[in-house]
């Protein structure tokens, strides 16, 4: 019989394999199609056979009964929402903007060399980001030279969270009414909802912290190692995915702790060490080999890192508020943008240029996966379902909850201390968890049948449906055809004008520079492409399995390569790039050149000026703007 228990076995597994034989077969060289072939049978199976070995028997637990898991409208509208989600991934390919800027252009450089590289490239996030939502992805490129797939890591792992959600509410010491509550509305959050159909990996780490949680308090209550193996290896996973999941490690250390003495076992030694493998640690150790500096950024170029403690609590609570505050749809977004303006000026000028040069109080008109976290009408569900406390919390208070609130509430505080990004609400989606069940440990039942509460649970449901159909980057609703309809009978509206230029840039950013890679011959199987930090280079990948992208900070690098073209935003090169590009391309120089377009990438920002410069001897032909 197959056990939810089993089926989170199942998963951990195969995640914990796919990443340790991205790390292997790159230690050997050996990172192809032939590889995975061979490889990913024999990971399914160990996975399978692992699950049967080590998963617990039973069910979720918690005193609910199986049968009315599925009753009422909670459990319906989160498969909807499911299949929604599946859907738009499978209809629009890939343009998540750090997918598309780093995660898949290094992985296509592994694929050309054959095991793990460090490029060179000004993309620093190419080289120094945990490797593990790649190595989950890597067999679905290596097999079929395809990135549709890789939100399927997404969508079994959003299909897992309401189980995961149920067992750890009921851990925590909530009532068997507010776990099943809040097992089908946790995944209503904004950020979950619009990443279970994309390819962005903190969804993934959520997933692995919750399973890390459940085995470890599985392997406590019937005393069983099994569940403890797959408990470290789940933890050593969510901070292999994102290295800002690592303070994650203290909640789960905190309900681990009772096992310590099981760590003197042979067999729990082996698997951390393999845990350590699938982890953060790897990449920590390249970074500090080749730059010198575990974070592989040690001028903090990437500006991601508080150099100011205090400043970084105080920008990251700001941001934090403002992300959840921001409803799925909002018109008045330029309006508040025009507002908070000049506040985001002079704090960043002020008080924050140098400490969170990335602060901001921007918001979007409507909700966007990189900018989302729990949303407003769930938050205001879980805040007030805790302020209702239930009869009979003085009595199940213990110190385990109250040390997983302290070290959940720790971890976030030591993101926020050291973090500097413009979109925490997004990279806490890990976090929310564990202290969202703690809080709901005080709710008493029949709270979630108060009218207010079954408004704000019809509320956050809501709004998950409406992002995931008007969700930009994978509309499930003709927008193109409804936005031209009223351009047409409304022309001058800026709400129109503003929606038909989103929807027409989300649509073609998962290839803009399709029209650019045209002017390269066919017959040319590399291309040099400058970029800085930002800049995506999977266009000049395709057609995928021909071509290959070489990277490199100077024209000139290129140029002595041998290389028929390269490409390059002239817009955000550096006066010492300009200078080389001018020496290429002036009398006497090898290179012209032949075509220079504006993409439009992101719908904040102006266009992107592209050129595409190739060898003299080929047929240039003339310049297109």
């Amino acid at each position: 019989m197959i056990t939810p228990g089993a089926v989170i076995a199942t998963w951990v597994l195969l995640a914990g394999a796919l990443s340790l034989a991205g790390w292997l077969l790159s230690a050997f060289g050996v990172l192809n199609r032939g590889a995975y072939e061979i490889l990913m049978p024999i990971a399914v199976v160990l996975a399978l056979a692992g699950s049967r070995l080590l998963a617990p028997a039973g069910g979720w637990g918690g005193g609910w009964r199986p049968r009315r898991f599925w009753r009422g409208w909670l459990p319906g509208g989160f498969a909807v929402l499911w299949l929604l989600a599946l859907t738009g991934g499978l209809l629009y390919a890939p343009n998540n903007v750090d997918g598309l800027s780093y995660r898949i252009p290094r992985l296509l450089h592994w694929w050309a060399a054959g095991r793990w590289c460090w490029t060179g490239t000004d993309n620093l996030r190419m080289n120094y980001s945990a490797c593990g939502f790649e190595w989950l992805t890597a067999p679905w490129w290596f097999l079929f030279h395809d990135l549709r797939g890789f939100f399927l890591v997404n969508s079994v792992g959003f299909a897992l969270l309401p189980g995961l959600l149920f067992s750890l509410v009921r851990a925590a010491g909530g009532l068997p009414r507010v776990a099943w509550t809040a097992m089908w509305l946790g995944p209503c959050g904004l950020g979950y909802i619009l990443q279970a159909g994309s390819i962005g990996n903190d969804l993934a780490g959520a997933v692995f912290l919750l399973a890390a949680l459940y085995f470890a308090r599985v392997a406590r209550r019937r005393n069983e190692t099994g569940p403890l193996l797959l408990s470290i290896l789940a933890i050593a996973l969510t901070t292999g995915v994102k290295a800002s999941n690592f303070p994650l490690v203290l909640p789960w250390a905190v309900v681990a702790w009772p096992l310590r003495k099981k760590c003197r076992r042979p067999v729990v030694i082996a698997t951390v060490a393999l845990a350590l493998v699938v982890s953060c640690i790897p990449t920590m150790a390249l970074n500090h080999r080749f730059t010198g500096d575990w974070s592989g950024d040690p001028a903090n170029a990437g500006g991601l890192r508080s150099a100011s403690p205090l400043v970084g609590l105080a920008g990251n609570s700001l941001e934090l508020v403002a992300q959840t505050a921001a409803p799925p749809v909002f018109p008045w977004a330029d309006a508040w943008n025009r507002a908070v303006g000049p506040v985001s000026s002079f704090l960043s000028v002020s008080w924050m240029h140098s400490q969170f040069p990335r602060f901001t109080l921007r918001m979007a008109e409507l909700a966007q996966e990189e900018w989302a976290g729990l949303g407003l009408a769930l938050a205001a569900w879980v805040l007030w379902l805790a302020g209702r406390r239930a009869p009979r919390f003085a009595v199940a208070a213990n110190s385990e909850r109250r040390s997983l609130a302290w070290a959940t509430l720790a971890a976030g505080a030591f993101f926020a201390l050291s973090v500097a990004s413009e979109m925490p609400a997004r990279l806490l989606l890990p976090f929310y968890a564990p202290l969202l069940a703690v809080l709901l440990a005080r709710a008493p039942a029949g709270g979630c049948s108060k009218p207010f509460a079954r408004l704000l649970a019809l509320t956050a449901m809501g709004s998950a449906f409406i992002c995931v159909i008007l969700n930009p980057a994978r509309p499930l609703w003709p927008a193109g055809l409804v936005c031209d309809w009223f351009q047409d009978r409304c022309p001058g509206v800026r709400l129109v004008e503003r929606a038909r230029k989103v929807y027409g840039i989300y649509a073609e950013r998962s290839d803009p520079a399709a029209g650019l890679r045209a002017l390269i011959p066919d017959e040319e199987t590399s291309v040099g492409f400058i970029g800085t930090a930002d800049e995506s280079e999977v266009s000049f990948w395709k057609p995928f399995g021909r071509r290959t992208v070489v990277t490199a900070r100077d024209p000139a690098t290129l140029a002595a390569a041998g290389l028929g073209s390269f490409v390059g935003r002239l817009d955000a090169l550096s006066p010492m790039q300009r200078s080389a590009i001018e020496r290429l391309t002036g009398p006497g120089g090898s290179f012209a050149e032949v075509a220079r377009n504006a993409l439009f990438i992101k719908a904040s920002q102006p266009p992107e000026i592209w050129a595409v410069w190739r060898r003299r001897h080929a047929n240039t032909g003339p310049k297109s703007h």
